[in-house]
């Protein structure tokens, strides 16, 4: 009994702050005091498998599951596999920290960015620590009890959106000793994940973040280690558009010439991962997969790679996948902004 209590002891901090919260004039320190215990119970974790099973994602199968594999290894090696639906199985994300890669195997297509910029562990805490600032700032927070989600001891958390926009109602049941959801519902039917199974501090296996293409494979590739191009000079190159958020800086673009030029807009800012590809709308590579979303006038396609995602859509002449670490109410709001400031 008294190694459970001191597991859940970070979450029980974070929610104690969080009740203070309504008791206290010291809104700021505490929803920082919180967030920061939370971060460092998230960053506690080594390595971790699972298993999650996610609804309404498969927009042909209202009812249908999508399942996925799982691996974490700390600080930045991932890998998200989908099992099942059969169409689907094998669709791949995974970085190893150094480069991250996204397979279609039913088209034979993929993607991949080498040269990831190094994060160091206070650099994660930092980011970990700012979003729960923003979570509270988006939601407000309420705590319903304790249960459990595939034998693990979860709080379940509700939160409601402040003012009205992309954000939605939901509510996720958090490990009480890691601070990470093991189940999201999120607006009655809008998406819900749930893990089915999951194992912490297991060895990852050599292979698990490790992939290479198949030689018939057709593949973007892009170095972040090269020097780029301004937004200026690519649109030179370019035969569509390029678009980006406004309320973004672009660090660079970088192009691949081998088949239609498809252009990289990386924005990454620290430990928040955001790039978009672009290419000219009408070239084929693979169907986005996801849960269709609206953006505006414009219709999208949004996926869930563990705490990265991918949404894809077009615009005007362009058609673009925004693959982020960003909340997904941010990603969407992000994307609809390109399509209100151009015409």
């Amino acid at each position: 009994m008294r190694a459970r209590q001191s597991h859940a002891l970070p979450q029980r901090i974070a929610a104690a702050a969080l009740v203070l919260l309504t008791t206290t004039g010291c809104t700021g320190m505490w929803v920082r005091i919180a967030s920061n215990t939370a971060a460092a119970s998230q960053l506690q974790v080594q390595t971790f498998h699972g298993r999650t099973v996610e609804q309404h994602m498969l927009p042909q199968r209202p009812d249908g599951e999508l399942v996925k594999d799982v691996w974490y290894q700390k600080l930045s090696k991932v890998r998200v596999e989908v099992v099942a639906p059969e169409d689907l199985k094998g669709n791949l994300f995974v970085t190893d920290g150094e480069q991250v890669a996204m397979w279609w195997p039913a088209w034979r297509f993929g993607l991949r960015v080498r040269g990831l910029p190094h994060l160091d562990e206070h650099e994660q805490y930092s980011a970990l620590s700012n979003r729960g600032v923003e979570t509270w700032k988006t939601y407000e927070l309420t705590q319903h009890g304790a249960e459990t989600v595939a034998g693990r001891p979860v709080d379940r958390w509700a939160g409601a959106p402040r003012k009205a926009g992309r954000a939605r109602p939901y509510q996720a049941w958090m490990d009480q000793r890691y601070a990470l959801p093991l189940k999201l519902e999120v607006n009655d039917g809008w998406y819900a994940m749930q893990y089915e199974a999951v194992e912490y501090d297991v060895p990852a296996p050599p292979s698990a973040f490790a992939f290479e293409f198949p030689r018939d494979a057709l593949v973007l590739e892009w170095d972040l280690k090269s020097e780029g191009l301004s937004t200026e000079a690519a649109q030179a190159e370019l035969d569509f558009p390029l678009l980006a958020p406004p309320a973004l800086h672009v660090e660079k673009v970088l192009i691949d010439r081998r088949q239609a030029p498809v252009a990289l807009v990386v924005m990454n800012e620290g430990a928040r991962w955001l790039t978009l590809t672009e290419s000219k709308r009408g070239v084929k590579w693979a169907p986005p997969t996801g849960k269709r979303v609206e953006l505006g006038a414009s219709e999208g396609w949004l996926d869930f790679f563990g705490t990265y995602s991918a949404l894809s859509w077009s615009h005007g002449d362009t058609q673009l996948t925004l693959i982020s670490n960003l909340p997904y109410d941010e990603a969407l709001a992000l994307a609809e902004g390109i399509g209100r400031t151009d015409g």
